[in-house]
């Protein structure tokens, strides 16, 4: 992960476990001299267990998160832009490139496979802010996202087209593809046209953001995003592996077979004995 400065405050910072502080005090990881930042503003840290977290570090600290003011505690994802004071950040993956961009043709059929529509039925678009906050869109079949009254999600927007975004699912990946905007999308803080989306990533348009709740979906990186989609595959998983070329065990002799299997049983043999022998003399040299 990284954090980046759309307006130019600092040079981009990487961010892959540990913690960052930020303020405009000379001792901190992010030095911010800006206008409305404390000299010691927040904290932004990564928990193995609970994601991306933002601590605020000082009373009256103005700290928002894609508009809307943090007090204390909030969890952050990819894609979320930041308020401290006047300073505005991103963040934003490691690289721009792993947001894959390339697409399946347009006219790929729907899958009629019963466990892809099973899996593609869990597959929901939630609103996080803009006019659609707190709304879940199920992305079950294509859903087109424009100003056109056909549009599965309406935007009464002069600059959005008719029809502006499309989102379909194919086999175990969610497709985003561009129909018309001007300016594209934003997926995780990356600007783009086209995107091979995953559970967790969020998606921006003008002010209207969205996350993405795919259960049974492979989690960014653990799918192979260059392969052709087959219209099912891995449906319901958690998670795609590539496939491993078990060693066949070694075949024993029957030497060695008879060696470890009649190990064993002379063992047996040799207890069921001594407990016979145990049983005997209680019975015939205990009292009568």
């Amino acid at each position: 992960m990284r954090i980046s400065f759309p307006n130019g405050e600092h040079t981009d910072v990487a961010l892959e476990g540990g913690e960052l502080t930020l303020g405009a005090a000379a001792g901190n990881d992010i030095v911010l001299p800006v206008e409305g930042v404390l000299p010691r503003h927040a904290i932004i840290s990564i928990d193995p267990q609970r994601g991306i977290l933002l601590h605020v570090a000082a009373a009256g600290a103005q700290v928002h998160v894609n508009g809307r003011q943090v007090l204390e505690f909030a969890l952050l994802r990819l894609g979320d832009v930041l308020s401290l004071g006047r300073a505005q950040l991103l963040l934003k993956p490691e690289r721009d490139q792993s947001i894959v961009v390339r697409v399946p043709d347009q006219s790929a059929p729907e899958s009629a496979d019963p466990a892809a529509r099973a899996a593609s039925s869990r597959v929901v678009l939630r609103g996080v802010a803009g006019g659609f906050y707190g709304r879940s869109i199920s992305l079950q079949s294509r859903v087109v996202v424009g100003r056109g009254k056909d549009a599965g999600i309406r935007i009464d927007d002069a600059e959005i087209p008719d029809q502006a975004l499309s989102f379909e699912v194919h086999g175990d990946r969610v497709v985003l593809r561009d129909l018309g905007t001007q300016d594209g999308v934003v997926v995780n803080g990356v600007p783009v046209r086209n995107a091979i989306l995953h559970p967790g990533d969020q998606i921006a348009l003008d002010v209207h953001r969205f996350v993405l709740e795919a259960p049974g979906l492979p989690a960014r990186g653990a799918a192979t995003d260059d392969e052709p989609i087959q219209p099912g595959a891995n449906a319901g998983s958690t998670q795609t592996l590539r496939a491993v070329r078990a060693e066949s065990p070694a075949p024993q002799s029957p030497s060695d077979a008879e060696a470890s299997g009649g190990g064993r049983f002379g063992w047996l043999l040799l207890a069921a004995s001594l407990l016979a022998a145990a049983l005997a003399a209680l019975f015939l040299l205990g009292p009568r």
